[in-house]
C-alpha cells in the first residue's frame, strides 16, 4: 500500500487462530485473553508440540530479538510491539514491507533461538494499513497498554522508533 503511512500486524503462534471473537476484540482495541479461548489450560511453553504458547518470562526476550532482527533484516521502523503469550502486536513503518516478510524475519529470528525447525506461527494473521496519522498514534497506543497491563514501560526496547513528522504516530 504505497499511500500508507504504516501497518499494524498480528501474528499469532503455532496451533492457534484469531477467532471471528478475537478480530472484533481487537477492532474494538481491547486487550486480548492471555490464554486463547481454545485453549483454557495452556500448557508452559514446550517448542516441540502442536501448539506453541510463550512463556511469560521469555516474553521480553522474544520481542528483544524480533525487533532486532526486523530491524537489522527487513529494514523496518517498528513503532510499537507487543508480545504476548499466543500473539504479537505491532506496527511498523515502511506500509509497503510486505507482512509475509515481517512474519518469515521473526520465524527465522524465533527458530534459531529456540533451536527448531518447526513452525512459529500459526499460517493466518491480521493486517491493518494505517492512512492517517491519528490511526497510527490510535494503535500504536493500543500496543503499549498491552505492555503497561504486563508491566513493563509503553515501549520496553530501544529499537521502538519514533515515527518522522507527517509519517504516523
Amino acid at each position: 500500500m504505497d499511500d500508507a503511512l504504516a501497518t499494524m500486524l498480528t501474528l499469532v503462534t503455532r496451533g492457534n487462530q484469531l477467532t471471528e471473537n478475537d478480530l472484533d476484540w481487537v477492532d474494538q482495541q481491547m486487550i486480548l485473553p492471555a490464554v486463547p479461548a481454545v485453549l483454557p489450560d495452556a500448557p508452559a511453553e514446550d517448542i516441540t508440540g502442536d501448539t506453541l504458547i510463550f512463556a511469560n518470562e521469555h516474553l521480553h526476550r522474544i520481542g528483544a530479538i524480533i525487533g532486532a532482527a526486523l530491524v537489522r533484516q527487513a529494514q523496518v521502523n517498528i513503532l510499537a510491539l507487543t508480545v504476548q503469550p499466543w500473539y504479537v502486536h505491532m506496527v511498523y513503518q515502511p506500509a509497503s514491507t510486505p507482512p509475509d516478510r515481517i512474519r518469515m524475519v521473526a520465524e527465522d529470528a524465533l527458530r534459531r533461538l529456540f533451536q527448531s525447525a518447526l513452525p512459529i506461527w500459526a499460517p493466518d494473521y491480521a493486517k491493518r494499513f494505517l492512512f492517517e496519522e491519528e490511526e497510527v498514534a490510535s494503535w500504536v497506543d493500543y500496543i503499549e497498554r498491552h505492555n503497561q497491563a504486563a508491566g513493563w514501560e509503553p515501549r520496553p526496547w530501544p529499537f521502538i522508533a519514533r515515527p518522522c513528522k507527517g509519517s504516523g504516530a
